[in-house]
């Protein structure tokens, strides 16, 4: 389980992506101390959030992916690093928050990552019971016939 900082930062970096309506938050670190302060109340300086954010991607609950690329002139460009909430973090802040949001960005990237996993774990219609024992007796009929044909 995370702890109430933890769930802080993990809570503002979805509020932004939800904002921005991306799949990645871009805000620097400071930025990100600055919403905490603002909106969640928590004053922590830049050392403190990264260890939080450590401690967050050692628990598989956000990964950071580097942003550079190549200037027409042949330099390197260096953006700040694009924080993503995995399929674990959205599942354990709908848990958590209850807000429904969180659950559609989880199950678009289980299905979008795992497709065999939610074909796997998709509720079924439920069968008839006339249905269920008209299929077991024409199953039973099968296995009759086979046995027939092969003399046993």
């Amino acid at each position: 389980m995370i702890g109430g900082t933890s769930f802080r930062i993990l809570r503002t970096i979805g509020k932004v992506i939800k904002t921005h309506n991306k799949n990645f938050c871009t805000a620097s670190q400071d930025t990100i101390c600055e919403l905490l302060d603002k909106y969640q109340y928590v004053t922590i300086c830049d050392r403190t959030l990264r260890y939080h954010l450590r401690n967050l991607k050692l628990a598989g609950l956000i990964k950071s992916i580097r942003r550079t690329h190549r200037n027409k002139d042949g330099t390197l460009c260096l953006k700040t690093s694009a924080t993503c909430l995995t399929a674990w973090g959205y599942e354990l802040m709908w848990r958590l928050t209850d807000n429904p949001w969180y659950k559609k960005m989880s199950d678009s990237l289980k299905k979008r990552y795992w497709p065999k996993l939610v074909k796997i774990f998709t509720p079924r219609q439920e069968i008839a019971k006339e249905e269920l024992l008209e299929a077991r007796r024409r199953s039973q009929i099968k296995i009759k016939d086979l046995l027939a044909v092969f003399g046993s």
